[in-house]
């Protein structure tokens, strides 16, 4: 039996685009006859999916009682310390964000232990000036010494999107080490959850109410089709610190009426309300290649989006959604607008999205593309 060992600051069913691809390739690499163990600083929401699958904890104390770096990453330190002879004893280790990923020379010490390394997301230096102050700066530049030692002893890097592959390449990474094996979803849950589109247009926003994700832009769309005397509802799933703000906002233009502000919810909640959509709306700054799109489009819900990151490897325009410019606002409204007035260009799109999500994005695939690469 092939043993893998993964090496991670986080495991988690539900988080970051990174983490979810970690949990739900393990869990297929598990039920295809490997047998893994998970070292981590900290899980969220998962448990042993099998007798093949063993959770390991790095350090005692949960880590959202230290959101330093610097804490962090002492703690990380120490756990590796600990664990080390430990990690060395199996034939594969996945290494996931990047903390873990400044130990790998020592996990070279031992010959023909294949490493593998796991991005969901490459932010580098430019982003983060930009975007993120100092601490994000701090990050990125660990990433990018993080690059440097994957280019010289990771056998490989598995990324969610060329774009990101890319952005490793421009930072040293040879380009026959990267290895894009995009995010999945699973589709048989999709398909087994029944819902019917709304009479009433409507559209759906997932994701965190954050800078990154340019929230602000669904009040000014719906003010904006809303005074051309479109009806419809927007529908908001996710939280995030700037709810209240965007909230207070939709008051005061009066559009209270018009968006519902949801919160989180459970995944099945979710599907049903993706289902019943007309489209879903995407207008970030900056992305890798997020899972909620590849989601939507399982669920026959096309989407409209922004042209950044990986989006466009996902979307092709006007055949199974639409993209446009960051910066073309009115783009972005007329896109909305096309779907929520013509519901059979909207199914007709939903139902191209289905096809490209069963050939190329669910989790079977992505797990069929890793084995492959295994010697």
């Amino acid at each position: 039996m092939k043993t893998i060992n993964v090496l991670t600051e986080v495991f988690a069913i539900m988080y970051g685009g990174g983490e979810r691809w970690l949990y739900n390739v393990s869990k297929r690499l598990v039920a295809k006859g490997f047998y893994l163990t998970i070292y981590t600083l900290d899980v969220k929401g998962c448990k042993n999916i099998s007798e093949k699958m063993k959770l390991v904890g790095l350090t005692p104390f949960p880590l959202y009682t230290f959101t330093a770096y610097t804490s962090r990453f002492f703690l990380f330190t120490l756990g590796f310390i600990f664990n080390f002879k430990r990690l060395l004893q199996c034939d594969y280790i996945f290494i996931s964000q990047t903390f873990p990923l400044i130990f790998l020379p020592l996990l070279k010490l031992k010959r023909n232990l294949r490493t593998y390394a796991v991005f969901g997301n490459f932010y580098g230096i430019s982003y983060s000036l930009e975007e993120k102050g100092l601490k994000g700066l701090v990050r990125a530049l660990l990433e990018v010494f993080a690059c440097k030692i994957l280019g010289y002893f990771a056998d490989k890097a598995f990324v969610a999107s060329a774009y990101i592959g890319r952005g490793l390449i421009r930072y040293g990474v040879p380009k026959e080490k990267v290895c894009v094996t995009y995010c999945g979803v699973n589709l048989e849950e999709i398909l087994r959850i029944s819902a019917d589109k709304t009479d009433e247009p409507s559209v759906i926003f997932v994701g965190r109410l954050v800078e990154q994700k340019r929230p602000w832009l669904l009040i000014d769309l719906v003010e904006r089709l809303v005074n051309k005397g479109l009806k419809f509802k927007l529908f908001v799933i996710g939280d995030g610190h700037l709810k209240k703000w965007l909230i207070d906002d939709s008051k005061k233009r009066g559009l209270e009426s018009y968006i519902m502000f949801l919160g989180r919810v459970n995944e099945t909640e979710k599907f049903k309300i993706m289902k019943s959509s007309w489209t879903i709306v995407l207008p970030s700054g900056t992305e890798g290649l997020p899972i909620t799109l590849i989601e939507s489009m399982a669920c026959c819900t096309p989407p409209v989006a922004s042209k950044v990151g990986g989006i466009p490897e996902l979307i092709d325009h006007g055949v199974n959604g639409f993209l446009f410019e960051s910066n073309d606002f009115e783009a972005l409204c007329n896109y909305v607008e096309k779907l929520l007035t013509n519901k059979s260009l909207a199914k007709l799109l939903g139902e191209n999205g289905l096809k490209k999500v069963k050939n190329q994005f669910t989790w079977e695939n992505v797990t069929e593309r890793i084995i492959k690469v295994f010697p």
